[in-house]
């Protein structure tokens, strides 16, 4: 209904444009006479030819227009479209280039002139071509924007890691893709996460030297002391000279001093861990944790196949946080650690009963989440924490076997 009025409107002001403009041209001609009104039927039928003659000369004009401003909207659209450092391209569904511009065939290592007619997925890397494939499809049921990570394989070059974004037309026969180049970014994240893995692992050899040095040199120390100091107060006590307490008393502290430094030393470098393994050490873990703290501490694990001796280190250091955790800071009664495998993963599991947290799905704001995540995340792993306040906190860490395939997807990522 609003569409006839406005077409309506439109004649009519058209009809009102054409009288005026005859209306002067006349007046041009007869010099100011007013136009005599036509009483034949060939002088209405002339005044009626001219103002459509003019009315078509108006409309003639108006398209003029709206062409000129169409080219150079077209042009302005056309420089944007090909000059633009994103690629862009149209796909049908048998993922065929319908059309692209300069960056996309950039991307692809071919002219642009060559492209089109030939299937987008023979550029993409086999391994990655399922998944892409399956990209393609959620955007042409979808009709909304979908996205993916994946690599190119151009012609005469290296891979190149690039993000795309994809969107079904409104015929659902063509699909828009946007793909950015990000190869810069995945070697720079490659490069900071060799650098952190290095850092990691310079620390960790610190930490070895020091635990090293603690049970090899201060321990050893101290022990001589204590033994020293034993015999001063018995000898002292043979002589009943009111000293020897005196002397059992600096032997006691110093005995407690020497195992509060092998602690320290079994913190820094888990001696069991280097010769026994995993199992050993994250079970002698759980023996001192008991002793120290008094909170019923109980492992259980499998034999595992080998790993890295990294790999195993960051395990266990996140044991030791998620136990750390759970004395400081739950007031639990019972902690259970958990270490099974499957043929894909291995997984260390510690739960307590303690007061639990009332934000666990979160990122972490506390250290010793951070150092969790932080180490997980070098090891390629999953990790999850679920808790509920006074009913406990269950910390899981699902590590990628080697070799496995759950690993090779992982560590390519």
């Amino acid at each position: 209904m609003n569409r006839k009025s406005d077409v309506s409107a439109d004649a009519a002001e058209l009809r009102r444009r054409g009288e005026a403009h005859l209306h002067r041209r006349m007046g041009r001609r007869r010099a100011g006479v007013a136009d005599p009104k036509p009483e034949a039927d060939s002088g209405r039928l002339l005044h009626e030819l001219q103002v459509h003659q003019i009315e078509l000369e108006l409309q003639n004009e108006d398209l003029q227009r709206a062409r000129a401003e169409l080219e150079t909207l077209l042009m302005k659209y056309t420089a944007l479209y090909d000059f633009a450092p994103t690629g862009y391209f149209t796909l049908d569904r048998e993922e065929t280039i319908r059309g692209l511009n300069l960056a996309g065939a950039t991307l692809l290592g071919i002219d642009r002139s060559k492209l089109v007619g030939r299937r987008f997925g023979h550029f993409v890397a086999a391994e990655k071509r399922p998944a892409f494939a399956a990209f393609l499809s959620r955007a042409f049921a979808s009709g909304t924007k979908e996205v993916c990570e994946t690599s190119l394989q151009p012609k005469g070059d290296s891979p190149r890691w690039v993000w795309t974004e994809a969107c079904g037309g409104v015929s659902g026969q063509e699909c828009g893709l946007a793909v950015m180049d990000i190869t810069e970014r995945k070697q720079a994240e490659a490069d900071r996460a060799r650098l952190e893995q290095q850092v990691q692992a310079a620390s960790e050899r610190e930490q070895r030297g020091i635990g090293e040095r603690l049970q090899e040199d201060l321990c050893q120390r101290l022990a001589g002391i204590e033994a020293a100091t034993a015999a001063l107060g018995k000898a002292l006590k043979a002589t009943t000279r009111p000293e020897s307490s005196l002397a059992s008393d600096i032997a006691a502290e110093v005995h407690e001093s020497l195992q509060q430094a092998r602690r320290f030393a079994d913190m820094l470098q888990p001696v069991s861990l280097l010769e026994q393994g995993l199992v050993a050490a994250i079970e002698h873990l759980a023996v001192h944790v008991q002793e120290r703290s008094g909170i019923r501490c109980r492992f259980k694990g499998e034999d595992l196949p080998g790993i890295a001796a990294a790999d195993a280190t960051h395990l266990y250091r996140i044991a030791q946080e998620a136990l750390n955790n759970a004395v400081q800071h739950a007031t639990a009664s019972q902690i259970d650690i958990g270490l099974s495998r499957n043929s894909r993963s291995l997984t260390l599991t510690i739960a307590d009963d303690g007061s639990g947290m009332a934000e666990p799905s979160g990122e972490g704001s506390g250290l010793g989440l951070q150092i969790m995540r932080y180490r997980s995340d070098l090891l390629g792993a999953a990790l999850t924490i679920q808790s509920k306040p006074e009913k406990g906190t269950v910390v899981t860490c699902c590590y990628p076997v080697a070799g496995g395939e759950q690993d090779s997807a992982t560590r390519n990522q």
